[in-house]
């Protein structure tokens, strides 16, 4: 698989699928950037960008859990 086939399966297969399970929230990392997206549940059933961190930012969320993370530390380089 070829990282554009990754991330067309990322981005849209598994967010279609986590949202036909009804999961909360999930965290989509971007290697090439680096990014790391939080995205949340609507009343509606479908994701919503939240907070986005790129580089050497740290991205922060409550739910489901405390979580903190750097997107460049989370990818080797």
């Amino acid at each position: 698989m070829h990282f554009g086939d990754a991330r067309l399966f990322d981005v849209n297969l598994e967010r279609a699928a986590y949202e036909r399970m009804g999961a909360s929230c999930y965290r989509l990392l971007d290697p090439q950037v680096p990014s790391l997206t939080a995205f949340e549940l609507d009343g509606g059933g479908s994701y919503r960008a939240g907070a986005m961190a790129v580089g050497e930012e740290e991205l922060a969320v409550e739910r489901p859990f405390p979580f903190r993370a750097r997107p460049a530390d989370l990818v080797t380089r």
